[in-house]
């Protein structure tokens, strides 16, 4: 019995942790709705929220309720199987992938899950894996504005996971480590300076991944009835929803680790917690910015949006390739680049 108890604490720490991701998932796609509707508010002269608590502060958790408390409703023309597990299937990739994320150092102790070194590796992975859910829910669905939804997805994710992957490659050549907390901790110069071109194929690309306007065609309601998730309701679209908005964090960090220094930041919090702090307000900063820039532009339409991913951000990312290359065969300026 006592060859066991290791493995027991092991097994417990392993649960700890996945139950405190699962809780900052949850609370963190909440927050968010409330921020972007806040954010939206400020931009476009209106209060938003205001009902529910204090400046509305409590409209989040009252959606969730709204939510679940709802009928669960399966179309009569659905694949009940595929259309039962089809969010969920969706969702668990973003939920995944926070234990990858390197979130800082605390008290000299590494914050992150999942120490690997081919995080990158497993991030870029498991997020496309999200679109199977999709397209599943979408077909199973029996609705062909769904499918519709879904075939548009499919052919948006394709495209621009190319070109997000070159970018994500270049900053792999830089830093010589596809291990994320190394990446994000070697940086004497953010990588967003030596990696513009990168930076800006990356974000672009990531912004078509999530469906942040002005690429949300999985989701167009002028055509589409809104899209593959049309037929969810109740808990099934909470999860869809919920993951729409868990990636938006998780881009958000993973942008932060690779091109904005992780945590790296003046130390003037006690225990070790600056690491943590920075790392914590350049993702949301960056999560603001992502919400203000999609916010300010018009809807692509489908053969813009094809054509941006194969014929720029494409030609782009293997410019920003050759340009990396310059910079780790020159020693010097490698050396001012990277710790």
């Amino acid at each position: 019995m006592e060859n066991f108890v290791p493995y027991l604490i092991v097994a417990l720490i392993q649960v700890a942790i996945s139950l405190g991701i699962f809780g900052f998932v949850m609370v963190n796609a909440l927050l968010l709705t409330l921020a972007e509707r806040k954010l939206l508010g400020w931009m476009h002269q209106r209060l938003g929220p205001m009902e529910v608590g204090p400046w509305g502060l409590f409209q989040p958790f009252a959606d969730m309720i709204k939510l679940l408390t709802k009928g669960d409703v399966i179309p009569k023309a659905a694949d009940k199987f595929f259309y039962s597990y089809s969010a969920l299937i969706a969702f668990t990739p973003s939920f995944i992938t926070f234990a990858f994320i390197p979130f800082g150092l605390v008290g000299g102790i590494k914050l992150v899950a999942a120490d690997t070194e081919i995080g990158v590796l497993m991030i870029s992975a498991v997020m496309a894996l999200s679109v199977i859910g999709i397209i599943l829910g979408g077909w199973s669905s029996g609705n062909k504005f769904s499918l519709l939804g879904a075939v548009r997805t499919a052919a948006q994710e394709i495209s621009y996971e190319i070109p997000k992957t070159l970018a994500i490659i270049a900053v792999v050549m830089l830093a010589g480590s596809m291990n994320v907390y190394h990446i994000s901790s070697i940086q004497r110069v953010w990588f967003i300076a030596p990696q513009f071109i990168g930076f800006l194929v990356f974000f672009v690309s990531s912004l078509a991944e999530i469906f942040r306007i002005p690429f949300d065609l999985a989701e167009g309601e002028s055509e589409l009835v809104a899209g593959y998730n049309v037929e969810f309701s109740g808990i099934r679209f909470a999860f869809f929803f919920f993951a729409e908005y868990t990636y938006l964090f998780v881009t958000s960090a993973v942008i932060t680790a690779l091109y904005l220094g992780g945590g790296s930041g003046p130390e003037f919090l006690p225990w070790g917690l600056s690491s943590l702090f920075w790392f914590l307000l350049k993702s949301f900063a960056m999560v603001g910015f992502i919400l203000w820039f999609s916010r300010s532009l018009p809807r692509v339409r489908a053969d813009q949006l094809m054509n941006m991913a194969w014929k720029i951000m494409l030609p782009l990312s293997l410019v920003n390739i050759i340009w990396t290359a310059f910079i780790v065969l020159n020693e010097n300026l490698l050396k001012i680049v990277v710790k």
